[in-house]
C-alpha cells in the first residue's frame, strides 16, 4: 500500500471486459482458486459442471481502498465481481472475491510491520448452489521485522477454510518466511 498523508484515503474502481480460451485462467498466481480460475473444467459427482464449454467471456468490476487512520494504523479493502458467460453452451456464473485488512507501521520498532488480513478467495457463485460447498475463506497474519536498513525477515502464518469450495477438503495452514534485501 503506498503511504499517504495521516487521515487521508485513496479509492479506486476498475472494469475489465475479457475473453478466455478453455483451459486458460481467469485469475492469474491465486492460490487456491481453481475452481474459480477454470470452471469449464470442473468435475462434479464424476459429470461435467459446464460441459462442452469451449471458452468464456467475462465482465469484471473491482474496487479497493486505503485508509491511513493514523501514523500507526492503516486500512485497507478489495471487492471483485465477475459475471461469466460460457461460449457454446447455455451457462453462465458469477465469481466473488472480496477482503480486508489493517497494517500497523513501525509497530515494535522503526521500519517493523504487522499486517493482519481476512477475506475470501475467488469463488464460484454457481458451485454454491451444491450441498457440499461453501466460501473459502482466507486469514493471513505476519510481521516485517527490520534487522537493519538493507535486510528484513518476514515470518506469516495463512489459514484457508474450505479450499477449492468443497467442504471435504481439508482446511490449509501456510506458514511463510521471507527475507528481503534491499541494495
Amino acid at each position: 500500500m503506498p503511504m499517504i498523508d495521516s487521515h487521508s484515503y485513496n479509492l479506486m474502481g476498475s472494469s475489465v471486459n475479457a475473453y478466455h480460451t478453455a483451459g486458460s485462467n481467469i485469475f492469474q498466481n491465486v492460490a487456491d482458486s481453481n475452481v474459480a480460475n477454470d470452471p469449464s473444467n470442473l468435475i462434479v459427482d464424476g459429470e461435467d459442471f459446464f460441459p462442452g464449454s469451449s471458452g468464456r467471456e467475462t465482465n469484471s468490476f473491482g474496487f479497493e481502498a486505503a485508509w491511513r487512520i493514523s501514523e500507526k494504523i492503516s486500512f485497507s479493502g478489495f471487492f471483485s465481481y465477475t459475471d461469466v458467460n460460457y461460449n457454446d453452451i447455455d451457462a453462465d456464473d458469477e465469481l466473488w472475491t472480496y477482503g480486508a485488512g489493517f497494517a500497523f507501521p513501525d509497530f515494535g520498532k522503526e521500519g517493523n510491520l504487522l499486517g493482519i488480513f481476512a477475506g475470501v478467495q475467488p469463488y464460484s457463485g454457481e458451485l454454491l448452489k451444491l450441498d457440499n460447498t461453501s466460501v473459502p475463506i482466507h486469514v493471513e497474519a505476519f510481521y516485517k521485522y527490520q534487522v537493519n536498513d538493507n535486510i528484513s525477515i518476514t515470518p506469516g502464518v495463512i489459514w484457508v477454510a474450505s479450499p477449492e469450495q468443497f467442504d471435504e477438503v481439508d482446511d490449509a495452514f501456510i506458514g511463510t518466511i521471507r527475507t528481503t534485501f534491499t541494495f
